[in-house]
């Protein structure tokens, strides 16, 4: 099996959460993968990392399930309360601590500028590095916009977002508690989603998570 992920740099193996988070899944359950990295789009059928290939099996969409059906799971020895469990804590995760995640990145200006526009423009060759970050910052703006009120001021899709998020990871770390895992004491797949988006949104140096991981 081939995994397709966008490159990262010294710190990170990926740019992208979701390849990292795949990337540690497999990991773990050992599954035999080989990665390549890239960062032009067009490398992909959708243009979107990451990617899995699997002989003539081209996967993108459910690549943990995939995993899955071959025999790689992390998830086999969940009850059907926790597998319900776990599915609700993925949810929210992608609801709330991604959309702070590519609120943080893309759209709040500082990181923006600062950080992401360099970090991700950086691994592209001219002239793409030029507008293909900006292509990017439209397209999420209009997703996180359509996703919420579109009417709402900046101010008030600020708050929203924030709110959420720190609501989220209130919930969980109550749900968590002193533990070191959500369910007894192995990772499964609801670790390891949880713990890319924070590692992201750290990385980030997002000024509201740096305030909330420090009280």
């Amino acid at each position: 099996m081939e995994l397709l992920i966008h490159s990262g740099d010294e710190y990170v193996e990926s740019f992208e959460p979701e390849s990292l988070a795949i990337l540690t899944y497999a990991k773990l359950a050992k599954v035999p993968i080989s990665t390549t990295s890239s960062c032009l789009p067009w490398r992909t059928p959708s243009g979107q990392f990451p990617v899995l290939r699997h002989g003539d099996t081209v996967v993108q969409k459910d690549i943990f399930n995939y995993f899955k059906s071959q025999g790689y799971s992390l998830d086999d020895v969940l009850t059907a309360k926790q597998t319900a469990e776990a599915f609700t804590y993925k949810t929210s995760v992608r609801d709330a601590l991604h959309k702070a995640l590519l609120y943080s990145r893309w759209l709040d200006a500082d990181n923006y500028s600062n950080f992401t526009r360099k970090w991700y423009g950086n691994k592209l060759p001219f002239p793409l590095t030029i507008f293909l970050p900006h292509m990017k910052h439209r397209s999420i703006q209009s997703k996180l916009r359509n996703q919420c009120t579109p009417d709402l001021t900046p101010e008030a899709f600020h708050n929203l977002i924030i709110a959420s998020a720190r609501e989220c990871l209130n919930a969980l770390s109550i749900i968590l508690g002193e533990q070191l895992y959500f369910f007894g004491d192995k990772f499964s797949k609801s670790d390891g989603h949880l713990d890319i988006q924070e590692l992201f949104l750290l990385l980030g140096q997002v000024p509201w998570m740096l305030w909330y991981m420090a009280i």
